[in-house]
């Protein structure tokens, strides 16, 4: 029995190879075929290159703000400012989905006017040190866009289309244990995507010290209106501490650019690309071309099969 399925394998693999013999033809030039249209298309792919850069969280932020008082007063501590505080977890999060968010990068391609840099960019003039726009889309000489508005859109693109484009190229990832956060972003200029995960990482602080600001500037507000009305002199005590606190904030949000997040490793001009990865997609091509044309052989053997010879 088991001489007999031995025997079933060795004829069964031995009829596979004379149907691949007998159209060998179409499996080399659909496997050639395939092969040089994988070279073009990967030496088409315009090179890519990533920027990365590592940020901490500051020491000091999570003891900063109202956390040092807050035991004493509880809920007035709350009422009376914020606190950037809490554990680096949640705090390198909340920055991560910060930065993922539509309304964030929304402003951040309006604030530094990146839309034609990221729909109609379509490669870099190494040379030049030029991007190379897409001429149907965008006129790089004239700084003007002269594309066929799609249906529904304005000649000149909203952030709203950008968006999409920016979010597939901005890459953040935090790293709870080592109380770090990595930002990197692509492009096909390298100088551009230094520049823009640099812009990010400012846009950032800029914002978490605006708010930080307004709210120590309410806080001490709050706490000189309170302080006034105060009669125990425990109470004016412990609000003199707040109020200390809040303006440390506050001084801190006009002489801390990196208020939010620290550099901790800068951003460095990448000098080799990121991907395509051209060896690989040529690989990947020629295999699949050659598995196509072989079952393509199957289809064409079941509709031309080989006759059997008369003796």
């Amino acid at each position: 029995m088991e001489q007999f399925v031995e025997d079933q394998e060795v004829i069964s693999f031995s009829s596979l190879f004379k149907i691949f013999w007998r159209w060998k033809w179409i499996v080399i030039v659909l496997t050639f075929v395939s092969a040089v249209a994988s070279i073009v298309y990967a030496v088409k792919q315009a090179d890519v290159y990533r920027t990365q850069l590592i940020a901490i969280k500051p020491a000091d932020k999570s003891q900063g703000g109202l956390s040092g008082m807050s035991g004493q007063l509880g809920g007035l501590a709350s009422l009376a400012g914020i606190s950037l505080g809490g554990s680096s977890e949640q705090y390198l999060k909340q920055i991560v989905e910060l930065v993922k968010s539509r309304d964030f990068l929304q402003s951040f391609i309006e604030r530094h006017d990146l839309a034609p840099d990221l729909i109609a960019a379509v490669g870099w003039d190494k040379l030049n040190n030029k991007v190379i726009y897409n001429p149907e889309l965008y006129d790089g000489k004239t700084k003007q866009w002269v594309r066929t508005a799609p249906p529904g859109k304005a000649v000149i693109p909203t952030s709203w289309e950008a968006y999409p484009i920016l979010f597939r190229t901005v890459f953040i990832t935090e790293e709870i244990k080592k109380n770090i956060l990595k930002l990197s972003i692509e492009h096909y200029s390298p100088y551009i995507a230094k520049h823009w995960v640099e812009l990010l990482l400012s846009d950032i602080n800029t914002l978490y010290r605006e708010r930080a600001k307004k709210e120590a500037i309410d806080s001490i507000s709050f706490l000189n209106k309170a302080s006034e009305t105060a009669r125990l002199t425990e109470i004016r005590n412990m609000m003199s501490g707040l109020l200390e606190d809040q303006m440390k904030t506050a001084m801190l949000t006009e002489v801390r650019q990196e208020f939010a997040l620290e550099t901790f490793s800068a951003a460095v001009l990448p000098e080799d690309k990121s991907h395509p990865k051209r060896a690989m997609i040529v690989i990947v091509g020629t295999v699949l071309g050659g598995i196509i044309s072989l079952l393509l052989v199957l289809i064409v053997n079941s509709i031309f099969p080989v006759r059997a010879s008369k003796e």
